[in-house]
């Protein structure tokens, strides 16, 4: 059985060369990995729960930055 989960309205920072930023995602995961990414991404059918993160921010590949930010 597959385990859908929908996070949306993110502050994405993604990590690639550009280091680009998206404001107001969404994500899809999907068994536990990243299915889909996107801005405009259209809630799949098949979500078992949604998740609003307004006033967040998601970081990937980003290792326990609080502790980093503190010790800085």
């Amino acid at each position: 059985m597959q385990k859908g989960l929908f996070l949306e309205n993110a502050f994405f920072v993604t990590m690639d060369r550009d280091r680009r930023e998206l404001h107001g995602a969404h994500i899809h995961v999907l068994n536990g990995k990243v299915h889909g990414l996107g801005v405009n991404l259209a809630m799949p059918q098949y979500v078992d729960e949604t998740i609003d993160l307004s006033g967040f921010i998601v970081c990937p590949g980003f290792s326990n930055t609080i502790t980093t930010c503190i010790k800085a």
